[in-house]
């Protein structure tokens, strides 16, 4: 039979579970309470030291020592944030004194530029006293906002209760701390040495201007007389190319024109051209020291045409603006440089480029192809690099001088055929007898 009891026994387990539960929390919060009272007495303490000691003695050491954690943890995360609050109110207060320091200096900066701009235009007077010269400037800078309008009334006021002479009075006391203007209202010991010497500077200035005229008129009426005397030769040679060549038993060259005209043939020096072969030249060999010595002849005038440019290129267009031009020398004159720089290029695109050409002949090299273009309109690029343009054509006309004064040589000798092609000059073509009387 079944005990009608043990429905019951569970219930009454249950009643002690729930009774003991609530005995256990009501024991915490009784814990709690008497442990929160201690920590209030503790906190009390001012010592840290006696503070910990409270705690360590107490029942509730365990709280008590949690609550010192959490107060030491507090206390230095308040003093971090005060650290942080500190640290932004002396940033902002150094800001603050930045701007207000910097605002003060740009205030006397453009109060200093205001009062130079009102002293610049009173010094306007100082010549004549003219009051309205100087409240048309004062207006400018009124109008300009270089002053403010207060600053214009004070200073007009000013100006207009001054007479011509005193305003003229004020103005040159003024300008006297003005070293750019009172040199001009002031005669002092330097003033006059200044005066002196730019007086033996104009007269310097002066002679040397002369000088370089006649010496440039000079050098042009030689340039001319001898571009005259080489283009009349040149003219002659090519209206009256001779008909043939001829060798006399005295071994002199004829040149034979029409109507048994002879003419010796000359050499660089202007001696005639003699044989030195046992053998007559043929027409071949005597057109090759012609044209051999014409390239000789072109080639030293190029070489005197170009030195020539070197020298006024010392005087020409710098390469420099035309306000600075002006003082890069005292004693060349603008009028100077340009005539020193016409004149350089016509010696140059005129004379030596021209001769340069018939130097180099019909097939010059890459870098006589280059200067040849260099030259033309080098005479208005800066002087530096029109030297060197210069110099380096005079080192390659030299160059052909020497190896055209060269195979001149070797064709009057006999030997430039014999190198060039392997044979002797006697037999590299006889010349013909002549018909024609050369001696009539």
């Amino acid at each position: 039979m079944i005990d009608p009891r043990i429905p019951l026994m569970g219930q009454q387990q249950a009643n002690h579970l729930e009774t003991a539960t609530q005995g256990i929390q009501f024991g915490q919060g009784l814990r709690q309470l008497l442990a929160g009272r201690q920590i209030g007495k503790m906190q009390q303490l001012e010592n840290p030291e006696d503070r910990k000691a409270f705690a360590n003695n107490s029942m509730f050491s365990r709280e008590l020592n949690a609550q010192i954690k959490a107060d030491d943890k507090a206390a230095m995360a308040a003093a971090l944030e005060q650290q942080k609050a500190l640290a932004d109110i002396g940033k902002v207060q150094s800001e603050a004194f930045k701007n207000n320091t910097q605002g003060q200096g740009y205030g006397l900066d453009n109060s200093g530029k205001r009062q130079a701009a009102i002293e610049n235009v009173i010094q306007q007077a100082a010549m004549t006293g003219d009051p309205g010269q100087v409240l048309i400037g004062l207006n400018r800078l009124a109008k300009t906002g270089l002053i403010t309008p207060e600053q214009y009334q004070q200073e007009t006021a000013i100006v207009q209760t001054m007479t011509p002479e005193e305003l003229q009075k004020y103005a040159q006391g003024s300008a006297l701390t003005n070293k750019e203007v009172a040199p001009y209202l002031y005669q002092t010991a330097n003033n006059a040495a200044d005066n002196a010497q730019s007086d033996i500077n104009n007269q310097r200035s002066t002679n040397a201007s002369i000088y370089a005229t006649d010496t440039a008129a000079s050098t042009a009426d030689k340039n001319r007389a001898q571009q005259q005397e080489q283009f009349d030769a040149n003219l002659y040679v090519q209206q009256n190319k001779p008909l043939d060549y001829f060798t006399a038993a005295d071994g002199t060259r004829y040149a034979v024109y029409p109507g048994g005209r002879g003419i010796p043939v000359s050499g660089p020096t202007g001696e005639p051209v003699k044989a030195q072969q046992s053998g007559a030249m043929n027409s071949t060999i005597q057109n090759a020291i012609l044209e051999t010595d014409e390239k000789v002849s072109a080639t030293r005038n190029a070489i005197t045409n170009l030195k020539d440019a070197l020298e006024y290129s010392k005087k020409a267009y710098d390469g420099v603006g035309a306000a600075q031009r002006a003082n890069i020398r005292g004693l060349i004159g603008e009028d100077e440089r340009a005539t020193a720089t016409t004149m350089l290029d016509n010696i140059v695109t005129g004379n030596a480029l021209e001769m340069l050409k018939a130097t180099f002949g019909g097939a010059p090299t890459e870098g006589e192809r280059a200067i040849l273009l260099q030259l033309q309109g080098s005479a208005n690029l800066p002087r530096a690099q029109r030297e060197a343009i210069y110099t380096r054509a005079i080192q390659m006309a030299e160059a052909r001088l020497a190896s055209s004064e060269q195979k001149a040589g070797q064709l009057r000798s006999g030997t430039y055929f014999s190198q060039q092609q392997g044979v002797p000059y006697a037999n590299a073509g006889q010349q013909p007898q002549s018909t024609f009387n050369l001696f009539d």
